[in-house]
């Protein structure tokens, strides 16, 4: 399985975080199934990165969209939001 850099790489993209952008934009035009088939893509032991991406690029109301499409459950959600947070890099204002 590729990186997620590897995966964005191949969609002309630069960095990780933009492969996650583009699968909230899969989802908010609709293509559930391509939504699917990018999250399938990801090696198992990125999953934190792209949930950390996902969590700091989407609103909530995508991230929980996403999340469930990619066959989350409830729990699992919740989990995301609740460890998730304490990856995400938090910046001084």
């Amino acid at each position: 399985m590729k990186t997620l850099l590897e995966l964005a790489q191949e969609l002309d993209f630069e960095q990780e975080h933009e492969y996650t952008n583009y699968i909230i934009e899969s989802l908010i035009n609709g293509q559930k199934q391509q939504v699917k088939d990018l999250f399938n893509a990801i090696r198992p032991d990125e999953i934190n990165t792209f949930q950390r991406d996902l969590l700091t690029l989407g609103s909530e109301k995508y991230t929980i969209e996403v999340l469930k499409v990619c066959g989350y459950s409830k729990t699992q959600i919740e989990n995301v939001f609740f460890d998730g947070w304490e990856n995400v890099p938090h910046f001084e204002m």
